[in-house]
């Protein structure tokens, strides 16, 4: 959470942070850190900062200097929003395991990355008292890598932020246009960073088969890729970091998103968006379908031909427009933050017992 500019890990623990601390009970929440956290919220009284400091890198830092302040502090237990833990305590351990798409697909994070994160959730799985996963698919995962975790291992989908909402009113639309100069409609919206896992190639095909088929000819916005990450098109837009108020009105002026990730653990944009009532066409592929469900269109992600076409239908059709919309409302709202964290509290507090 020191990072600048927070991806998927880091909402996942601040959204939780924040929803603990707005939960119900007295008992008090130590957040450490080694450096001061900008929480992007007010933290409630019950929320207590203790950055600890130190120079040294994260992994040696977590069996030093964490162990120590969980003696001091008299910590009941311990949850880390990632698969690392340290080691060298004998608090009671939650680990967070977000996903593994290197299972499925290996070599798709490198060599070298696959290899730390396959040592650091068999670490976790030997170690941790409990194991946190955002959806049955990492569950499923876990077990195929772990044997036996299944015991120990607690499904949490994760939360959206209320931020993310329609947007009523006029005028925020031509200043937004402006501001980010953006194409004119009809707007394909992208949002994630360009990994390997997350098939742009594939998007980049689909968007230029309806540039050719559609009129007027969509454009591709992509909010989390920079100009340099990608070779320029015609039609394209890269963003670069999108923060989260303009992210918000992104979602509200894009007619569909596209999410055609080879692999994920849970996913925020399609949530986010449907939260934001954009139509959303995503990979029948990963957590996706299980957090969607029937509130997306799902493709098969290898195919730009099948997505092209999913795209254009939820750019053309009303009626199925309609639909989406209604049904994608209602999905994020079953993912609201203060649920996960009643089912956070409850696991952990098992683990005190």
């Amino acid at each position: 959470l020191e990072e600048p500019r927070w991806t998927g890990v880091e909402r996942a623990a601040a959204g939780l942070v924040r929803a603990l601390g707005e939960s119900p009970g007295e008992d008090p929440i130590l957040l450490y850190s080694r450096g001061p956290v900008a929480w992007p919220f007010p933290l409630s009284p019950r929320l207590v900062p203790r950055p600890l400091g130190g120079p040294r890198r994260l992994p040696l830092w977590r069996e030093t200097a964490l162990p120590g302040a969980l003696r001091r502090d008299g910590a009941a237990v311990l949850h880390s929003p990632v698969a690392a833990i340290p080691l060298l305590t004998r608090v009671p351990r939650i680990a967070t395991v977000h996903e593994m798409p290197w299972l499925r697909h290996p070599g798709i994070e490198g060599r070298g990355r696959e290899l730390v994160y396959r040592i650091r959730i068999r670490l976790a799985a030997r170690f941790a008292d409990r194991i946190f996963v955002p959806s049955s698919a990492v569950a499923e995962d876990l077990e195929a890598l772990c044997p036996g975790a299944a015991c120990r291992t607690t499904v949490l989908p994760f939360g959206v932020e209320g931020i993310f909402r329609p947007l009523r009113g006029g005028g925020w639309q031509g200043e937004a246009r402006r501001r980010l100069r953006l194409p004119e409609d009809p707007l394909v919206l992208f949002v994630g960073r360009p990994r390997p896992k997350k098939n742009l190639p594939v998007l980049l095909e689909a968007v230029e088969r309806l540039r050719r088929t559609l009129r007027p000819p969509p454009s591709l916005v992509l909010a989390g890729v920079g100009r340099r990450e990608i070779p320029p098109r015609p039609g394209v837009r890269p963003l670069g970091y999108v923060p989260d108020p303009d992210l918000v009105r992104l979602y509200n002026l894009a007619r569909v998103l596209a999410y055609p990730s080879l692999s994920e653990g849970f996913g925020f944009p399609p949530l986010e968006a449907m939260a934001c009532g954009t139509p959303v066409v995503a990979a029948r592929a990963g957590a996706v379908p299980e957090v969607v469900r029937d509130a997306a269109l799902l493709v098969d992600p290898r195919s730009p031909a099948e997505l092209a076409a999913a795209l254009g239908r939820a750019i053309l059709d009303p009626e199925l427009r309609r639909g989406l919309r209604a049904r994608g409302r209602a999905r994020a709202l079953a993912h609201e933050w203060p649920h996960a964290a009643a089912r956070a509290l409850e696991a952990i507090r098992s683990e005190v017992a």
